[in-house]
């Protein structure tokens, strides 16, 4: 009878200790809700900063194409006025040419300098992200989002180039080379500009014979 009592004072001094080892004590549930709250902050982090890596690709890759989309369309106009020097000094727009609004009258290369734009649109005037091409807008279903471009802004300028380094920029003069450079920024929330495009190209005039 003893021996009995004995085993049942061992088992009820017993109960206490595993129930102490099969639970947490309130540090360790601090300590693992901090390390969990640290974890989570560096996921997020982690997920944002890949969120506005991707949508800074995005927006380049859209930025080369529409600055690509402008390089075209003014190596394809004549390379000066019809009644104009090709060695004329003056670049930039004649007024017939501003009067018209847009690009709409743009019909030669000089035409296109200090061409600055934002939102960035087509040579009707229409947004680009809602045109169609042919001085209207597309579709509803098929433009960009509203708002998207708003902050973008298209640049051209036409310069003299020297006729034996096309690098080097000629502050006076002219020569028989011009270079077109195309860039397309942003305009940050800051009031910082960010370039997300730069095209160029360099064009010749060839005298007849």
């Amino acid at each position: 009878m003893r021996e009995s009592n004995l085993a049942i004072v061992g088992a009820r001094n017993s109960l206490p200790t595993r129930s102490l080892r099969g639970a947490f004590t309130l540090i360790e549930t601090m300590t693992a809700l901090v390390v969990l709250s640290l974890v989570g902050s560096s996921l997020l982090l982690g997920m944002t900063a890949a969120t506005t890596a991707a949508q800074d690709a995005a927006d380049r890759l859209i930025a080369l194409g529409m600055a690509q989309q402008l390089l075209d369309e003014i190596c394809g106009m004549k390379y000066a006025e019809s009644l104009g020097s090709e060695y004329d000094s003056g670049l930039g727009p004649g007024s017939p040419e501003v009067s018209a609004g847009a690009r709409k009258q743009f019909d030669d290369i000089d035409d296109y300098h200090g061409v600055s734009t934002s939102p960035a649109t087509d040579r009707h005037g229409i947004a680009l992200g809602t045109d169609n091409g042919k001085g209207g807008t597309r579709h509803p279903s098929f433009q960009a989002p509203a708002g998207y471009f708003n902050r973008w802004r298209q640049r051209v300028d036409v310069f003299y180039v020297s006729d034996t380094n096309f690098n080097t920029k000629l502050t006076s003069g002219t020569s028989s080379h011009r270079k077109i450079e195309v860039r397309i920024s942003l305009t940050l929330p800051d009031g910082g500009v960010q370039e997300l495009a730069y095209v160029s190209r360099v064009v010749a005039y060839v005298p007849g014979a």
